[in-house]
């Protein structure tokens, strides 16, 4: 259940038209690379923010605010793990935090962990599909080479999907839609 892409990019801009209707709320935990927010707000999809509090020595997930901030017609969460642009690596803990409310809201976890192989020496990565069978099948990680290996200009990433329910919307994607990724492949 892996499928090819040019960009990790191309990957939450699809993910959200695919997982997610007009008008339904999407969760991103700001501050958050600008593109995150491009890819819910130009779509017609609704942002539904919940802020990462600065704690006394790292930026922390207010999951009391994010609870209250989730309505009905929120569909998915826009997972930066490790965080862009605070560093946090998440911690086993949180994650596992933040899958009990995608479980009890019914939402799909799309986790850009393009940045897995940056987390510094004392912190480590933890994917968010591996915390369980009952998150990974709501799972779709999206990873690339380009940031360990400074290759910004191989356009090759990938989705991973964590089952057949979050990969069939894009299987019935035409042949190319996703674009060309490069040679290496």
């Amino acid at each position: 259940r892996v499928m090819p892409l040019v960009n990790v990019l191309q990957g939450l801009d699809v993910s959200v038209l695919l997982q997610t209707r007009r008008g339904e709320g999407v969760v991103l935990q700001t501050p958050i690379y600008p593109p995150f927010l491009a890819a819910v707000k130009g779509s017609g999809r609704r942002v539904v923010e919940s802020s990462l509090v600065r704690g006394a020595h790292r930026y922390e997930i207010d999951f009391d605010h994010l609870h209250a901030q989730l309505e009905p017609d929120t569909r998915l969460i826009l997972l930066c793990n490790p965080h862009n642009p605070t560093g946090r690596a998440f911690e086993r803990e949180e994650l596992l935090a933040l899958g009990e409310l995608a479980l009890e809201h019914d939402l799909i976890v799309v986790s850009d962990e393009i940045h897995a192989d940056l987390a510094f020496p004392e912190h480590r990565h933890v994917p968010f599909a591996t915390l369980g069978p009952e998150l990974a099948e709501r799972t779709i990680t999206l990873t690339s080479a380009t940031k360990s290996f400074n290759l910004a200009g191989l356009p090759c990433a990938f989705d991973i999907f964590g089952s057949d329910r979050v990969q069939q919307p894009f299987r019935e994607l035409p042949p190319h839609a996703l674009g060309h990724p490069g040679i290496l492949d």
